[in-house]
């Protein structure tokens, strides 16, 4: 068989972004509720058309907001077109439940249970900030060590170093390394945090300070926390900061993305909180804010790389979105 581009061009990443909006505006605005789906083999919703519209949307959102600072117009025009559209409740999260089969279960079941392996704690940062801020989501993330304790290991240690703590230091819950514990696509919480900044932007309108605290509340609810005072003393004591908005919502998307890296990761670089401090163990000199190209892409397509890159390696140049 011929292969159509062999060595293909890199497009931009204002290009790439805006054609990711346009496919889920038309995939959106296609999907026809009262019309059939792939039943049993729609493994995410079970064929319910409504609920993939409402997450074409939700991730127009996403998206859109990803490019705000860069392409204002642009992702207004999306966001308000995903307004009104998006999900509405936990019960509509975008959730990829993984299966009790070994081969399909979830990579933490599969490393620690599956492969005897324990090559992960949590963090240092995250336990101390969270009991700082009196979050009881913190008892549902993390396992107490052997001494009946929640004690974060720091990041970016050397290899003797982290193993030096590995008895002490507690690791991911039994929850999250559970064979079918779900990886989140989008949610509610998500949702509710991305409205809140296009109101406070002024974008939509609402109020930033009430979607903010839906948007913690969504979180909670997820983890299992259900006490409605617990959660309103929660946001009394971790107010929206209408003045410091980026931290207040940087803060709490970055802990409701626990075990979300990928986006976690996204919305550290865009919103610039948490503030994260590069360990004195780093070969590089600043915080990752990209990927290498992968070594076949350099061999392999070397001519349409050079065209956008002559660092392929470089981990310190930001991406379009990320202006800040």
């Amino acid at each position: 068989n011929s292969v159509e581009y062999s060595l293909p061009a890199y497009d931009s990443q204002e290009t790439v972004y805006g054609e990711i909006l346009k496919m889920l505006d038309e995939a959106a605005t296609a999907m026809d509720a009262s019309a059939g789906s792939f039943g049993s083999g729609d493994l995410i919703f079970g064929g319910d058309v409504a609920a993939w519209k409402r997450t074409a949307y939700s991730l127009m959102m996403r998206v859109a907001m990803r490019m705000v600072d860069v392409d204002q117009a642009t992702a207004t025009e999306f966001i308000q077109k995903a307004a009104g559209n998006m999900i509405t409740s936990n019960s509509e999260n975008a959730l990829f439940v993984f299966s009790a089969n070994p081969s399909l279960a979830n990579p933490l079941y599969v490393d620690a249970s599956i492969n005897n392996r324990d090559d992960f704690a949590v963090t240092k940062f995250l336990v101390d900030n969270l009991t700082d801020m009196g979050d009881p989501r913190l008892q549902i993330f993390a396992d107490t060590n052997n001494v009946g304790n929640i004690v974060g290991m720091p990041y970016g240690l050397t290899d003797g170093e982290a193993f030096a703590l590995k008895s002490t230091t507690s690791r991911p819950s039994t929850r999250v390394r559970s064979a079918q514990d779900p990886a989140i696509i989008i949610d509610y919480a998500e949702v509710m945090f991305m409205a809140a900044e296009a109101f406070q932007r002024g974008i939509l309108t609402g109020d930033a300070a009430e979607a903010y605290a839906e948007g913690v509340k969504a979180s909670m609810n997820y983890w299992g926390i259900d006490d409605d005072a617990a959660i309103a003393d929660y946001v009394t004591a971790n107010p929206y900061d209408a003045s410091n908005w980026k931290k207040s919502i940087g803060w709490q998307k970055w802990i409701a993305f626990y075990m979300n890296g990928p986006q976690a990761w996204a919305e550290w670089r865009r919103l610039d909180f948490p503030q994260l401090a590069v360990p004195v163990a780093a070969t590089n000199p600043s915080i990752p804010v990209r990927l290498p190209y992968p070594i076949s892409e350099q061999t392999r397509n070397a001519t349409s790389l050079g065209v956008v890159t002559q660092s392929p390696d470089d981990l310190n140049a930001k991406l379009w979105w990320d202006v800040n």
